[in-house]
């Protein structure tokens, strides 16, 4: 069978929620790093001399794992949750240093009149002038005691990115396909996973990643951690994925950066021939 990116893209089928996805990010970057456990400091210091090494493009779109300022150190998540300001802060000034976006997840802080104390894992997307979006984790992960100390997100996404809408999930969120789609149906053409994925599921976090770039026709674009953090080994192979299922670009179970080219010309073609995205099926 052919493969669609290798022809011309046709007039979008009908039954797509929008008229065209909107091209943007043009690029996107990963850093994939050892969270270092309970740390907001060490690993700020990590996230600016890895952007110094991956120096990536003006417009590029670089994502961090989940919960990079310390990982699930729950001894010391009050502490987190009150430096996540400052490091969104640091987040923005690295975005005016490259004119770049940057995203990952931290801990929110819940609403001043919220009833709970518990904190949310957001991912947030930041840009040169501050926060731009976010997005609440919707699935806990249980066997990490999560749902103890956090709380889930209601149903939202994608992100108003600046020049569109970028989906994301949370780590335990890829298992559920129904919120990629929620989110590709109200225009999302990239996914965002920031993750922390152990390293004894290694094939199902590779599979799933390709699986939703394919079933919703969309880029992927996934961080993990790697290396031993807190008492869990993780799986790194944080990976950008194309709307066809191709690995644009693969890391291994080391610290390492990717950069790629979103190309959505290739998103259109793989779209013109049939589609899913979104669960519409449209001939």
């Amino acid at each position: 069978m052919n493969r669609a990116d290798q022809h011309s893209p046709k007039t979008a089928a009908p039954g797509w929620p929008s008229a065209a996805p909107v091209a943007w990010p043009p690029r996107a970057g990963v850093l994939q790093f050892r969270v270092r456990f309970g740390d907001p400091a060490a690993n700020l210091a990590v996230v600016q001399k890895r952007l110094a090494a991956l120096a990536p493009p003006p417009g590029t779109l670089v994502l961090l794992p989940e919960l990079w300022s310390g990982g699930f150190a729950y001894h010391a998540l009050a502490g987190m949750v009150e430096e996540t300001p400052s490091l969104l802060a640091a987040l923005a000034a690295e975005a005016h240093r490259y004119d770049i976006f940057l995203a990952g997840s931290l801990p929110e802080a819940p609403p001043a009149a919220s009833p709970s104390h518990l904190p949310y894992n957001t991912l947030y997307l930041v840009g040169p002038r501050g926060v731009v979006g976010s997005y609440h984790k919707q699935r806990l992960f249980a066997p990490m005691g999560e749902p103890e100390y956090f709380r889930p997100g209601a149903l939202s996404g994608p992100i108003a990115g600046p020049a569109g809408p970028v989906g994301g999930l949370v780590c335990f969120d890829l298992r559920f396909p129904e919120l990629t789609a929620a989110q590709v149906r109200r225009g999302g053409a990239v996914m965002l996973v920031a993750a922390q994925w152990p390293r004894l599921r290694q094939e199902h976090w590779r599979i799933l990643l390709r699986a939703r770039a394919i079933e919703n026709q969309i880029f992927v674009v996934a961080c993990n951690t790697c290396g031993r953090v807190g008492d869990t080994d993780f799986a790194g192979c944080s990976a950008i994925v194309a709307p066809d299922g191709e690995l644009l670009a693969e890391a291994a179970e080391q610290e390492s950066g990717l950069l790629a080219p979103l190309d959505f010309a290739r998103l259109n073609a793989v779209r013109s021939f049939f589609q899913t995205a979104g669960g519409i099926a449209a001939a």
